[in-house]
């Protein structure tokens, strides 16, 4: 686990929905050329972490599970939004 948007609720305009699904291949598929996958969790607070692969995402979800999560969304995001000095704090 390691890089996340701020703040979070960001994603929501930056980013286009997705289908919701447990399986990364399916969510990588709605991908578009130049898009990365962000989740949006809301456990015990909100959370926009950068999802890169089958085994982040089962981490994501366990966590947002164990917590009674409330929220968990998935959305495109172009990689023209992450900034080389401040990363996806926009």
């Amino acid at each position: 686990m390691g890089r996340y948007m701020n703040p979070p609720e960001k994603v929501k305009t930056l980013g286009r929905p997705l289908v919701p699904s447990d399986n990364f291949g399916e969510l990588k598929r709605q991908l578009k050329e130049g898009e990365v996958l962000f989740g949006l969790y809301d456990g015990s607070f909100l959370i926009a972490p950068l999802i890169g692969g089958q085994e982040e995402l089962a981490e994501f979800d366990a966590t947002w599970k164990r917590r009674s999560g409330k929220l968990r969304e998935f959305f495109a995001v172009a990689k023209t939004h992450e900034s080389p000095k401040t990363g996806w704090n926009v």
